[in-house]
Formats: structure tokens, sequence, C-alpha cells
């Protein structure tokens, strides 16, 4: 990290204990189920991906054609997701005029390219809204067990008008 960085982070954090979180725009949400059992750091090969934390397990299911998501991306937007829902108390989310307004949001600097930033975020959008999530909690001796099944979007009408 060179010092022009290392001197931004430091402001930053320092303002950060000058002010509440909620009181710079910094507040974020992510749902419990997310925080107890994450999603996959790497690729997966097939369509299932089960991670269990105790008592809960979260289990992803996606059509083999468009595979599971994975990486940094997809917490990203969960927390993107989550904040906006909050924040706005509507099931329907804006992503924004433009990829590159969306983009900025999330703090991601678009680049194109095979690797770049652009490509993937497309990827594992296409990827995390295609794939279903479901979390299970078992209870006790008994046995007794709590399931919610849920896609990330009932409904995806994502477009943007120009890249930039």
């Amino acid at each position: 990290m060179n010092q022009k960085n290392l001197d931004k982070m430091i402001s930053e954090v320092l303002a950060i204990e000058a002010e509440e979180a909620k009181q710079a725009g910094a507040l974020g949400f992510m749902a419990r189920a997310l925080v107890q059992a994450t999603l996959p750091h790497s690729k997966v090969d097939g369509n299932e991906f089960k991670r269990t934390n105790g008592l809960f397990k979260l289990t992803m299911l996606a059509d083999s054609e468009t595979g599971l998501p994975y990486g940094s991306i997809p917490r990203l937007l969960l927390a993107w997701i989550s904040t906006e829902a909050v924040k706005t108390k509507d099931r329907r989310l804006i992503l924004g005029r433009t990829l590159s307004s969306f983009m900025a949001e999330l703090d991601l600097t678009p680049n194109g390219g095979r690797w770049g930033t652009i490509t993937r975020l497309k990827e594992q959008m296409k990827r995390l809204f295609a794939c279903s999530i479901s979390c299970t909690y078992t209870e006790g001796f008994c046995g007794t067990t709590t399931k919610l099944k849920r896609k990330c979007a009932n409904f995806l009408h994502h477009y943007f008008n120009k890249l930039f």
C-alpha cells in the first residue's frame, strides 16, 4: 500500500471515529443468515453448495449452465441489497441509470476486459440472481427445523443506457 492510500485510509478511519456511522451515511446491513454462513470464496464445481455453522445450514442451488456465485462481488451485492432494502423500505431496488453509477455505489472502478470489474460484476450478478438460497436452522434434541427458501430476486430487469 502506498503512502497516499495509507494517508487516505487513516483519514477515513479518524473521520468515522469522529461521527456516528448513521450520520456519516456509512451504516450498512447484512442478513443474519449470510453472516452465519457465507457464500463460496472460490469457484465451485457443480451446481450445489452447502455451508454449516453449528445448527445453521446455508444451501445454494444453481442451474448447471449458469453456475453458483462466488468471491467478493456477490457478498458486496448482498450487502448493498440488504442496506438499500432497509433504507428505502421497498422490495423494488433501483440500480441506477448507468452501470458506472451503480458500480460507483459499490465502490468498484469500472474497467473492461476478460478479468475487468464490469465483466466480473455482470457474471456474478447473473449467477447470484439466478440461484436459489435456502437457510435451515435445526434446534435442540427434537430436531425442530425452520427452513427458508428464497431467490435473491423474484424478477430481474436490469439494463443500463450507456456504460460510460
